[in-house]
């Protein structure tokens, strides 16, 4: 059997039609649904992009152990295994990110890959910048020099944006295009594995018309800003504070407006298996790595919680729909608590790759087929150093981490250093030795929030339910002890 997945940046649940009443037109997405089977509690595991790609990559939950970096040399890549098992494999893709210093061994196993230029920061064109639009000049405004990482970002983006003038030479048309025409051009093998990638609806939320102006409500200036920050709290919270309440409707209307751009270009791919008659012998995934909040909420207002801790419902938990031909799924809808590592569990066993689950991913098959209607009990998930989040069906605890508790980095690179470093055999079931290197925890509050009604606005009931919190905690030893989390994980969390 072959495989597609279709990996999307930042795509909100509440965005699709499939999954919510929205006014946001994604008739492809729907179009999709209809075949597929739809999860209904999937969330993330490893937050954010790097982080959540190495688990769909390569099954192995990443935020307890480190953060944001390269493959590992024990990592079991799925491409790797895919390609040794006899499937050709190909990666079509505008996120750049994957070849930046810090995301070595991800598009490197696979025996083809397609590189779509100009999303976000991507270092590409280099032509002196003139008369730069008052958005790129926002851009660059709302973040300090402070981190000079974040600096000139809208000049850039502009830079690479600036010739595109029609939808399709935006890269998520681009995309959806050069992967139907990999098909087209590859259906004969045997077996394949495509794996499709969209920067989009990531920000900057940059798109043409009639895009722009879909659900603006005729809000509009040239000047408005379509990538608000969230890297540094104060950098957001100060954006934020000086933002017009029209300015922050139209940057969720230029969000919304992405998401149907993606859902146009979508369904070229899905025309192009029709044409080609793949559906009877391929299956096909449709996920994310995870949602952005577009300042919906008032956890800590003013601020857009974007994709970082705590971590609420309205970024946590993602949409994924699989279709599968021996399973057809219909528009059934799935209830068991899955996540970012089952998928990769998944993908290995349609491909019939040996030993499909682990490190800590579980297939979904059985939920496919019927075999069964549960899967896990609980779900960890977070960023690295911030705490953890633990839900199961009806509630979310997230433990913060407490800043007099350790924390370390584990891994092979050196990409973080430090003089009091070690070396030895830390990550249970790895033979290599890793370097284990201190790190510095972020705080923050503790939240307890009912899953019963998904909002933009949960309550924290954390002072209120001290039964419900106590039953959380034991969770969440249960579940740290299962994944073999790191042994100062408990005293940093404040329950060891």
């Amino acid at each position: 059997m072959n495989v597609i997945t279709v990996l999307l940046d930042s795509l909100n649940f509440h965005a699709l039609q499939a999954y919510q009443d929205t006014h946001v037109q994604t008739p492809n997405f729907s179009r999709f649904a209809e075949r597929a089977a739809i999860f209904d509690n999937h969330f993330i595991s490893s937050a954010p992009c790097m982080p959540a790609r190495r688990e769909l990559f390569t099954g192995r939950q990443e935020f307890l152990w480190r953060g944001w970096g390269h493959v590992e040399p024990w990592d079991r890549h799925l491409a790797a295994e895919a390609g040794a098992n006899g499937c050709v494999t190909q990666m079509v893709t505008d996120h750049y990110h994957y070849w930046e210093n810090k995301a070595h061994g991800y598009f490197e196993p696979f025996h083809g890959v397609e590189f779509v230029r100009g999303s976000e920061c991507d270092m590409w064109d280099t032509a002196p910048v003139d008369d730069e639009p008052g958005w790129a000049l926002a851009i660059n405004r709302a973040r300090s020099s402070r981190n000079r990482n974040y600096d000139g970002r809208g000049t850039q983006y502009f830079a690479n944006a600036r010739n595109w003038e029609i939808e399709e030479e935006f890269p998520v048309a681009q995309v959806m295009c050069r992967a139907a025409d990999w098909l087209e051009a590859n259906r004969e093998h045997e077996r394949f594995l495509l794996w499709v990638e969209s920067f989009d609806p990531h920000e900057p939320f940059h798109v043409p018309e009639p895009y722009r102006s879909l659900y603006t409500g005729g809000i509009d200036s040239p000047d408005f800003n379509p990538w608000p920050p969230y890297q540094e709290i104060e950098e957001t919270r100060r954006f934020v504070r000086n933002a017009s309440a029209d300015e922050l409707a139209w940057i969720r209307a230029q969000y919304e407006g992405n998401v149907t751009m993606v859902d146009a270009w979508l369904g070229r791919l899905w025309n192009r298996m029709d044409e080609l008659g793949l559906w009877e012998d391929t299956a096909v995934i449709v996920t994310t790595d995870h949602g952005h909040d577009l300042c919906f909420n008032g956890l800590d207002n003013p601020t857009i919680w974007a994709k970082d801790f705590p971590h609420p419902e309205s970024h946590a938990r993602i949409p994924l729909m699989i279709w599968h031909p021996q399973h057809p799924g219909q528009g059934r809808r799935i209830q068991a608590l899955t996540n970012a590592l089952d998928v990769n569990a998944t993908m290995r066993d349609m491909l019939e790759i040996d030993e499909p689950e682990g490190p800590h991913g579980r297939s979904l098959l059985p939920l496919l087929s019927g075999e069964s209607d549960r899967h896990r009990e609980l779900l960890l998930y977070g960023r690295f150093g911030d705490g953890v989040v633990v839900s199961d069906e009806n509630w979310t605890l997230t433990q913060s981490s407490r800043s007099e508790g350790p924390l370390y980095w584990y891994s092979t690179t050196g990409l973080n250093t430090s003089p009091d470093m070690t070396s030895g055999h830390f990550i249970p079931g790895v033979e290599l030795p890793q370097w284990r290197v201190p790190a510095q925890p972020r705080v923050c509050p503790d939240y307890l929030w009912s899953r019963e009604e998904f909002t933009f606005t949960p309550r924290n009931l954390h002072a209120q339910e001290a039964a419900q919190v106590r039953r959380m905690q034991e969770l969440l030893r249960a579940g740290l002890a299962e994944c073999q989390a790191p042994p100062e994980t408990l005293a940093r969390l404040g329950l060891g």
